[in-house]
């Protein structure tokens, strides 16, 4: 029974140390892949904005020169 409990207490002074660790990793991992996603997908609708904004611009001044 008393094995059991410093079983218990070196499990608990071990965890706090080595399980953030482990943890941060894998999700820091996961955190930088997503933020790279995100940073191109930003670039890719910043881009389309700018397409949007030339064609729209291009179809008032044909629109402003056809006959009515």
């Amino acid at each position: 029974m008393s094995s059991d409990k410093v079983f218990d207490e070196d499990l608990h002074e071990e965890l706090p140390s080595e399980l953030p660790t482990i943890l941060a990793e894998p999700q820091s991992q996961a955190i930088t892949e997503m933020n790279k996603k995100l940073e191109d997908y930003m670039q890719k609708i910043l881009f389309l904005e700018a397409k949007n904004r030339r064609l729209m611009g291009e179809f008032n001044d044909l629109k402003s020169q056809s006959p009515k």
